[in-house]
């Protein structure tokens, strides 16, 4: 790309030009006026000094790191990340990856991994008829596995499959947007995009020359940056720590980055820029922003508790409305109702749309749920919240009580996350889970 740092970019840049007229426009302006469109004059004083330095962050960080196996990426942690800048300025950079690597927790790759979700490569997977046998799982499901081996400290399983899920997502974006291959370690594939910090020229490509980096003899020793060709080909074999660990994550996340850009055409720039925001947009922006920031803060997070708070099961009305369980237990009663239809838009695709209404009832036709029993709920964000559900469905072999572990998302009409918008709407992508 023709930038020559992260920070010439056009969404970067257009940030800063932004806090510069936002700075200027707060300066002369009366605060009345501003109190009156929701801006408190307060919060917005020295924000172009704050945007400077937000901008100059992705170099820093790569400059610091890409050669320790890190990468800066749209959704990497900006706290997280300049602490780990300011550590590295000192010279500790031990310290710096030790931030690092405590920040790829949980509840953090389970949110990115959500993000990934928009990447089609990422949650498709073959369709199989209910009369055949077999199965079938998504980029995201298999995630899901390397999640939990993560969380467990299994990175010895975790490893191998979070590198093996970006080389895949990266091959299908590349044969969906060029009909050729070019995953990661393919040499003849360029992975740098327009307007995009991880697929940058100083990024992907230059993190690509550190982890696929050749591996020709057996190593015992601990190493410390996952290198694609030694891990994957048996060459290194004490890779199974936190720090290459959370780099497999990093690695993952910003070949994410790369391969929306692939779906969504935008690898190279367009011929005409006609995304100049207006300055009354800004303000609006900034007036939202600061309207879900306080939000936040009011909100207490939620601990139902089943079989006090909340019944086991029971009628739609014992529920309380916009909450997780009650999406869940209102469209499992639909699935006893046979509403084929109404479950199809709790259902969601990759996109974001509704799943088919064939597909669900294909599914679901000769699977006759007689009865359901809530064990646990457990919202863990604005956008996700985990519930444990034993279900009772007679199947043509017969009927089978199992113990089932969905998990709901919010988003909203487009399909993107809602995070702490009101107009969200509680959904369940993986919804195989549930037959």
């Amino acid at each position: 790309m023709a930038d020559d740092k992260i920070r010439d970019i056009d969404k970067i840049q257009e940030m800063v030009q932004m806090a510069d007229s936002i700075n200027e426009l707060t300066s002369v302006l009366p605060d009345q006026f501003l109190v009156s469109v929701g801006i408190n004059s307060e919060s917005v004083e020295d924000f172009d000094v704050w945007a400077d330095e937000l901008s100059r962050l992705p170099d820093d960080f790569n400059n610091h790191f890409i050669e320790n196996g890190w990468i800066c990426y749209e959704h990497l942690n900006a706290s997280v990340a300049q602490e780990a800048v300011e550590l590295a300025d000192e010279g500790n950079k031990e310290a710096a990856e030790e931030v690092l690597v405590e920040s790829y927790d949980e509840d953090t790759i389970d949110y990115q991994l959500n993000v990934l979700k928009q990447v089609e490569g990422f949650t498709d997977k073959e369709y199989i008829e209910p009369d055949k046998e077999g199965t079938s799982q998504s980029r995201w499901e298999l995630a899901q596995k390397a999640l939990d081996d993560y969380v467990a400290n299994r990175y010895h399983a975790s490893v191998p499959v979070v590198i093996a899920l970006a080389d895949g997502m990266v091959q299908q974006a590349h044969v969906n947007s060029t009909g050729e291959g070019g995953n990661l370690s393919a040499e003849s594939a360029n992975h740098e995009a327009w307007n995009s910090i991880a697929a940058h020229s100083t990024g992907l490509e230059r993190l690509k020359d550190v982890i696929m980096r050749g591996r020709l003899k057996t190593r015992t020793a601990e190493i410390e940056i996952p290198y694609r060709h030694g891990i994957m080909h048996g060459m290194d074999l004490c890779y199974d720590n936190k720090l290459v660990a959370a780099k497999s994550w990093a690695l993952l996340f910003a070949a994410g980055e790369w391969a929306q850009k692939a779906q969504d055409g935008e690898l190279d720039p367009p011929e005409q820029d006609d995304q100049d925001a207006s300055l009354r947009e800004a303000l609006e922006t900034m007036r939202k922003t600061e309207q879900r920031r306080e939000k936040q803060n009011e909100c207490e997070p939620r601990n139902p508790i089943v079989g006090d708070t909340i019944p086991a099961s029971g009628t739609i009305d014992e529920y309380a409305e916009r909450t997780p369980e009650y999406a869940l237990v209102y469209h499992l009663h639909k699935w006893q109702e046979k509403r084929y239809d109404l479950l199809a838009s709790f259902f969601q695709k990759s996109d974001g749309s509704p799943e088919d209404v064939d597909k669900v009832s294909g599914n679901l036709q000769h699977r006759s749920l007689q009865s359901f029993k809530l064990v646990s709920v457990e919202e863990n964000s604005a956008v996700s919240a985990d519930i444990v559900v034993d279900t009772q469905v007679d199947y043509l072999t017969g009927e089978r009580t199992e113990s089932k572990d969905v998990r709901l998302i919010r988003v909203r009409d487009d399909g993107s996350l809602a995070k702490d918008e009101e107009d969200g709407k509680w959904t369940l992508p993986n919804w195989m889970v549930l037959i």
